[in-house]
């Protein structure tokens, strides 16, 4: 095979070949694309793909491979889409993958990779999807993220880092629909500055537990926004009323937090909301308004934990309460799914089969 010299094109995907992929891959200079997916049971990247200068896509995805990622991969410029996710590949990200400005898809999640996201990564400016979930990365998140005006998707969600969500993300306005940045140990203000992502479909903060303060009234800016989850952080200030605003909303979780004063009544206006979590908020007070009986699409919803809160469960959503069947699943999921509904009653807090 490795004889073929003008071969471009080299998919053997969804195999079980023996032993590891070979060096001499690394002789076939006109090869444009390679595809490994599912295809091998172990062993290394190869350095020798660096010489490989023509390759515009390569797929080494859920091959079990250990070891490094090549340095030697920042050489091939002409990449576009650099797919390693779902191995065993262990140490640091190579600041050499900042020199693939053509770069457009790269998936490195689901590795046991470690040390922190190389700043050279902002010079990758043609990058629309970044995912690096579920590896041990450390660190900041680098402020030269915000040059990478082209991206669509920010995935750091599950690592370790930590410092302060950069103001500098919201340089991304022009594209970005989803920043998920939940499950690492992220700490201090949610930067006003996000709320300018007027574009962002999907924002997950969610386990943190250190991100803190005031969350912005200016977060009704972000219309486009259908998944917003702030839950398990130290949020300190009253709801947001600019929450109301947010019309495209299908989740919403809020809780475990620190958040005071009262459920705003403008959070009835959110008719297309299908999941409502407001949890273990123990210095929230207050009557539930009366306008939550308007957001007839609700299929999940919890006060559990929140015991300042007061007044009568909408009769509309007693059938949450029942465990009944509500069609088809939050955000268009098809598959079918129960509603859920739990709160603590009281002498306070009651309605449908929890009587005052």
């Amino acid at each position: 095979m490795f004889q073929l010299e003008t071969l471009q094109v080299l998919d053997l995907s969804w195999n079980s070949f023996k032993g590891t992929l070979p060096s001499q891959l690394g002789l076939m200079s006109k090869m444009t694309q390679i595809g490994f997916y599912q295809a091998l049971q172990g062993g290394s990247i190869p350095s020798e793909l660096g010489m490989m200068t023509s390759m515009a896509s390569l797929w080494l995805n859920e091959n079990a491979f250990t070891g490094s990622i090549p340095t030697e991969l920042g050489m091939l410029t002409s990449l576009t889409e650099l797919i390693l996710n779902t191995n065993r590949l262990t140490g640091n990200v190579p600041s050499e993958l900042g020199f693939l400005t053509n770069l457009i898809d790269l998936f490195l999640y689901a590795n046991l990779l470690t040390g922190h996201v190389p700043s050279d990564m902002g010079r990758m400016t043609a990058l629309t999807t970044m995912f690096l979930p579920a590896n041990l990365l450390s660190g900041s998140v680098p402020s030269e993220i915000g040059l990478m005006d082209s991206l669509d998707k920010l995935y750091f969600n599950v690592n370790s880092l930590s410092g302060v969500v950069p103001s500098e993300l919201a340089q991304l306005s022009s594209n970005l629909t989803r920043l998920w940045l939940h499950h690492n140990s992220l700490s201090g203000r949610m930067p006003s500055e996000i709320c300018l992502l007027t574009l962002l479909e999907s924002l997950n903060l969610k386990g943190n537990f250190n991100l803190s303060g005031q969350v912005s009234t200016e977060i009704g800016m972000m219309t486009a926004l259908k998944w917003l989850s702030l839950q398990g952080n130290a949020f300190a200030s009253s709801l947001p009323i600019g929450l109301g605003m947010l019309r495209s909303l299908s989740t919403l979780h809020l809780g475990r937090n620190n958040f005071v004063g009262v459920i705003p009544s403008e959070v009835g206006l959110l008719g297309g909301l299908e999941e409502l979590d407001l949890s273990n908020l123990a210095q929230l007070s207050g009557s539930l308004p009366s306008e939550l009986a308007l957001m007839t699409s609700l299929g999940y919803f919890n006060l559990s934990g929140s015991p300042g809160l007061s007044g009568t469960i909408p009769k509309a959503f007693c059938h949450m309460h029942q465990n009944a069947s509500c069609g088809y699943g939050p955000g268009g999921d098809t598959s079918r799914f129960n509603c859920y509904m739990e709160f603590d009653c009281s002498n306070k807090l009651c309605g449908c089969d929890c009587v005052c």
